[in-house]
């Protein structure tokens, strides 16, 4: 067997999917904390903290999986909305399962802002690599000639 083909990052995961996956988990989380914070002594902004550290694992993960992707502008509409989604999503669980706002939280608003370009950075960056590879090995190379 090849090692090449068992790698996860081959397949272009589906983007709601991944979304998907990462609301399970930061869910899982926050209710855990919420359940269990006063024994592991979790505050009440760890919702937050979870959120934002949930849709910085989105956006990275997503981000990385694009480069598999056969329609990279299919998956980058279908990224980006389910990034938004999970935006909203998470936000409104951080708030109803802590009672408190963004801003009462302290840092988090500028903490998913960062998150937010941080993510259409990425998005970006792998897109132009993957265009910049696809180009490349389009062209017929030769050998450069020497000068004399």
């Amino acid at each position: 067997m090849d090692q090449a083909n068992q790698s996860i990052l081959t397949k272009a995961y589906n983007p709601v999917f991944q979304g998907a996956l990462i609301f399970g988990a930061s869910l899982t989380v926050m209710l855990f904390s919420k359940l269990f914070g006063g024994l592991l002594g979790a505050g009440a902004d760890f919702c937050w903290l979870t959120a934002s550290a949930f849709m910085l694992f989105y956006a990275v993960g997503n981000s990385v999986f694009c480069l598999s992707a056969k329609d990279i502008n299919k998956y980058w509409i279908t990224s980006m909305l389910v990034f938004a989604g999970l935006t909203l999503l998470s936000g409104a669980t951080a708030y109803a399962l802590s009672g408190m706002t963004m801003e009462a939280a302290g840092g988090y608003k500028w903490l998913m802002i960062v998150v937010v370009f941080g993510y259409l950075v990425f998005l970006s960056i792998i897109g132009f690599m993957k265009r910049i590879v696809e180009f490349a090995e389009a062209e017929d190379w030769q050998a450069p000639k020497k000068r004399r």
